[in-house]
């Protein structure tokens, strides 16, 4: 579904508690959720930021919705701020007309939360996939409950495993057809797999219930019929889409449901054009380097890394690259004088710079 609100100002205020969140959490999660309330006169939504940090005590609270109000603790001393984020979300929320609502527990954490009314609509998920049964696999309580909460709110009912060894049991009993072990579907962490003989039948994975694993696909299914990908828990929509499109390709009523992926694969069709490419990806940051390469590898591509020019040269002189993307200032030798190089060597090989200034 979809609510028309002041998307701005909506992702200020999000912004600003979950930067607030981050800061006060050493240690533990900080969660963004959403909860629909009420369909009457639109929509009614309650956005919550909770976090298992430092917490708040009854009397900071007060001082907190103050202009320039921080909280005395030695973890807000340690970090620089203004104290205006809380105040200045405050004043958007009543502009909008609503306001921020504070739960906390010193040594717990906190909740910050606020709920909107406004127009929208809601899209139902088919008929055909309430009632169902999801077996999740998952080794994470929170990665679970946040799966557990997507299957619910198709109105899937949910059993929780944490490791494949018991799986094979239930599947065995669900083939056997014992009625209370009967699963529709399966999601499972990826990484489980690496810790399973390559033996999948013992899953029952191609005659029984389809399964959807979490994660990169693992080698020893890439063969294996009836089972999908979906890369993160975080990609909901895509989760979404591929849990309805298992069951049903109608609408319901007048709410028209997700619709549900044409392909086996779960990668756009950029993904599919880019599969099989070879990509260089030069740049001296690792934390650049790692978004670089989670999004080539997400198109397909298989991705190589360096550093710096040297090693860029180096390696595009030992195998050929469908494409360098090079990074412009780098340590040893930078990006300007590498591509030259290359381009005189290589003239068909592509070179993009990429360069944040």
């Amino acid at each position: 579904g979809f609510i028309k609100a002041d998307s701005h100002r909506l992702q200020q205020i999000l912004l600003n508690l979950l930067c607030n969140a981050i800061k006060f959490t050493e240690k533990g999660s900080v969660t963004l959720s959403c909860r629909l309330l009420s369909v009457e006169d639109g929509v009614r939504i309650q956005f919550m930021v909770e976090d298992s940090g430092t917490g708040i005590s009854s009397q900071d609270l007060d001082h907190l919705m103050k202009d320039f109000g921080q909280v005395g603790s030695s973890v807000a001393q340690r970090h620089c701020g203004t104290g205006l984020g809380l105040v200045i979300s405050q004043h958007l929320l009543k502009a909008m007309g609503t306001k921020m609502e504070i739960e906390s527990t010193p040594g717990l954490g906190s909740r910050f939360f606020f709920s909107l009314q406004c127009p929208g609509e809601l899209y139902l998920p088919p008929m055909e996939i309430k009632g169902k049964q999801a077996l999740i696999i998952h080794s994470c309580h929170q990665h679970f409950a946040f799966a557990q909460s997507l299957c619910e709110s198709l109105g899937m009912q949910v059993c929780r495993l944490q490791s494949l060894q018991v799986a094979q049991l239930l599947l065995r009993r669900a083939g056997a057809g014992i009625r209370q072990h009967k699963f529709h579907v399966v999601l499972c962490e990826a990484r489980l797999f690496n810790d399973l003989d390559d033996d999948s039948d013992m899953l029952n994975m191609t005659h029984g219930p389809p399964w959807v694993v979490i994660g990169e696909m693992p080698k020893c299914l890439s063969l294996t019929g009836n089972v999908y990908a979906v890369k993160s828990l975080l990609l909901q929509k895509r989760l979404k889409d591929r849990l309805v499109g298992l069951f049903s390709q109608n609408r319901v009523g007048n709410c028209q449901t997700s619709q549900p992926p044409t392909a086996r694969c779960t990668t756009s069709d950029t993904a599919s054009k880019s599969t099989g490419m070879k990509v260089l990806s030069v740049d001296d940051v690792p934390m650049n380097q790692q978004v670089m390469q989670t999004f080539l590898k997400r198109l397909g591509a298989q991705v190589h890394l360096a550093k710096n020019g040297i090693e860029a040269i180096n390696a595009a002189r030992k195998e050929t690259f469908n494409l360098i993307l090079m990074d412009v200032e780098m340590p040893v030798m930078g990006g300007v004088e590498a591509a030259t190089i290359l381009k005189r060597e290589q003239p068909s090989t592509p070179v993009v710079m990429v360069t944040a200034s």
